[in-house]
């Protein structure tokens, strides 16, 4: 028998190195890194969608948490000053507890009025109309309150205390055999406990002992019973070594003998609310649920900037209405009560310049922390407008805004963008260019126009 060899070309073809070349790895690099990079696009495009929807989730919250506390308490806007002989009828105002006992709390005095560092003289002088005083209510008496009692109340009602963070916890009474851990009260309640020693309350900045002291941190203890299946939630109001009392709200009797754990937070304002108010003179109100995410309580925040508002900007022909046509019938071609006019070349308007130029205000102002998807509020008549983009600006120290919806009313009388008053203009015969402003709140989330609110 023969032995059948394989010939030179069959070992050859057995002992073939299979493999990619060179030009075939580096494709296949450069595919892998498109993937990769587009992949790692969607990271941060991610974070920011689930940012947003975070806050619209949570402001929406707080929209339906103020109409409910509007529709329980309507007087709260019909009447925000308690009293009953002004309803505030025909005018423009702000409601804004929350705001009000902040301010009071840092000092300022009675903070009737939703503006700071208002341009008041000069050639950009903005004046305050009648209907809109730009006038902040507590939405209560503030001579004799009954809802918005203190800025704690205020606290609960207009914050949504949904985060908190730990700052501790520990077992006052781990054996039930230690009665100086509690502090009771007459009824033999518990109106106070003594943390263990573990738990250093003195890094937190807690309430001292002083009676007058409201809570301005939001320091509370949650206290759960001994089997864990329960809890009281306590404002801590006092504090002395280591002891917490809370003496205007004791717990139930079942914690009179033994109790948990006991954990001490802090609830974080993330989310809280104002309202602005169009009064109609007829009693119903527009109103308008404006939410923040970590609001900034300070007159800065509240800056009046100058900013016209205008519904129309002239068309080509430099003139009102159409040139050298009377659209509307009174005998005079082209006069201000056509600009706008049905048949007009005048094209509506969604734009406006904010200035901060330093020589228009008796205190240098702030630059506005402008954004899109920011808001802009217009001070004359209660509107809150959505910014879409920010376009480059003819100065350093100021800022075109596109706004996301075309411009509702004018909250200037210098509707022909020349600074000064033409003919038909002096809309009150005061002899100056009446103008209402802009205020560019930090930390707006969102505005909610709620339903018409009717005078109950």
């Amino acid at each position: 028998m023969h032995e059948i060899r394989p010939t030179n070309m069959a070992l050859n073809q057995q002992h073939r190195r299979h493999g990619v070349t060179l030009t075939e790895v580096l494709m296949s690099l450069m595919i892998m890194g498109i993937g990769v990079v587009s992949l790692a696009t969607l990271f941060p495009i991610s974070t920011l969608r689930v940012l947003e929807a975070t806050n619209l989730t949570n402001s929406t919250v707080a929209r339906f948490n103020a109409e409910g506390i509007i529709d329980s308490f309507p007087q709260m806007v019909h009447n925000p000053d308690g009293n009953s002989s002004t309803r505030e009828a025909g005018k423009n105002y702000i409601v804004d507890p929350l705001g009000w006992h902040e301010l009071l709390a840092q000092g300022v005095p009675t903070p009737v009025l939703y503006e700071y560092n208002r341009p008041a003289t000069g050639a950009f002088a903005i004046t305050r109309p009648p209907i809109a005083q730009q006038t902040r209510y507590l939405g209560d008496d503030p001579a004799s309150p009954t809802l918005f009692t203190s800025i704690d109340i205020a606290r609960r009602v207009a914050n949504l205390q949904d985060t908190t963070t730990d700052f501790g916890e520990g077992f006052p009474d781990p054996d039930g055999a230690d009665p100086t851990a509690y502090t009771k009260n007459g009824d033999g309640l518990v109106t106070g406990l003594t943390m263990p020693t573990e738990v250093d309350l003195a890094v937190f900045n807690l309430p001292t002992t002083d009676p007058a002291y409201q809570d301005p941190k939001g320091y509370q203890a949650v206290i759960f019973d001994v089997t864990g299946r329960y809890s009281e939630i306590r404002t801590i109001e006092t504090v002395s070594g280591q002891t917490i009392n809370w003496p205007s709200r004791p717990l139930p009797a079942r914690y009179s003998s033994i109790v948990g754990l006991v954990r001490i937070e802090r609830t974080e304002p993330f989310y809280s609310w104002m309202l602005t108010v169009r009064k109609r003179a007829s009693g119903p109100a527009n109103v308008d649920v404006v939410v923040f995410s970590k609001r900034d309580f300070n007159e800065l925040s509240e800056q009046v900037y100058v900013g016209d508002l205008r519904r129309f900007t002239l068309g080509d022909d430099g003139v009102p209405g159409t040139a050298g046509d009377d659209l509307n019938n009174n005998g005079t071609d082209n006069d201000l009560a056509e600009l706008g006019y049905p048949g007009a070349d005048d094209e509506q308007n969604n734009r406006v310049t904010v200035d901060w130029d330093p020589a228009l205000y008796s205190t240098v102002p702030e630059k506005p922390l402008l954004r899109r998807g920011g808001f802009v509020f217009d001070a004359a008549n209660a509107l809150w407008y959505r910014v879409l983009t920010i376009e480059e600006a003819p100065t350093a120290t100021s800022a075109i805004l596109a706004l996301e919806k075309a411009i509702s009313r004018d909250n200037t009388e210098d509707l022909i963008a020349n600074n000064a008053l033409d003919t038909g203009e002096d809309r009150n015969s005061d002899g100056v260019i009446d103008r209402g402003g802009l205020i560019i709140p930090r930390g707006v989330v969102a505005v909610f126009p709620l339903e018409t609110k009717l005078l109950q």
